[in-house]
């Protein structure tokens, strides 16, 4: 599921905004950009002016995912504490896929990645079906990240497929800069720690 447009409570209340949109309805776009800075004696002029990267979001921007139920008000008391996934039943399929595809049974991981995607559409008709032709690193990058909206594992896939300091996606530009694949050792481990090295390039 996933929360789009004007935000309400589940009562149907309006919820107002609290930075950029103080006091006024917030409404989440589907889109990434300083929207509240355009227009008459302000920073820009028009929509067309906004620039779209990751640092240029505010309050309302992006669709909200909601992947795991949240207890109603009545269950507060779990509102906080639900229980969440560890591992999904996709992720087993899609990783006997990616093992498939890279031992060469590409027919086989397009059969699997199949096998997930057709409880998305009516009738499990897919528009767009995996194929042993099309399913190659870019398509199996995409399935990911669509099956995987949002739960946290994206930056791991594109170190998985080495793509992570290589590639060019929406505002990040390939810096070719390999010690980004890992992440820094914490100052607290360190400073614990007198045996332990930060990890080379931080």
């Amino acid at each position: 599921m996933f929360l789009n447009g004007l935000h309400t409570t589940p009562a149907g209340a309006v919820i107002n905004g609290g930075e950029e949109y103080k006091d006024q309805p917030l409404i989440f776009r589907d889109q990434v950009a300083r929207f509240s800075e355009v227009g008459p004696g302000k920073k820009y002029a028009s929509i067309a002016q906004l620039e779209s990267k990751m640092s240029s979001g505010e309050e309302n921007t992006g669709v909200r995912p909601v992947k795991v139920p949240i207890p109603p008000l009545a269950e507060n008391t779990l509102r906080w504490g639900a229980d969440n996934p560890v591992i999904r039943l996709a992720e087993i399929y899609y990783m006997l896929a990616e093992c498939k595809w890279r031992a060469g049974d590409r027919a086989g991981a397009a059969d699997l990645v199949n096998a997930v995607r057709k409880r998305n559409f009516p009738n499990g008709v897919d528009p767009n079906p995996a194929t042993a032709a099309n399913l190659d690193q870019n398509r199996f990058l995409d399935e990911w990240s669509i099956e995987f909206l949002a739960e946290g594992r994206r930056r791991t896939d594109l170190i998985r497929w080495k793509v992570f300091t290589s590639a060019n996606w929406w505002d990040h530009q390939a810096s070719g800069s390999n010690h980004l694949n890992r992440f820094p050792v914490p100052t607290e481990a360190i400073s614990g720690n007198n045996n332990l090295a930060q990890n080379p390039g931080y």
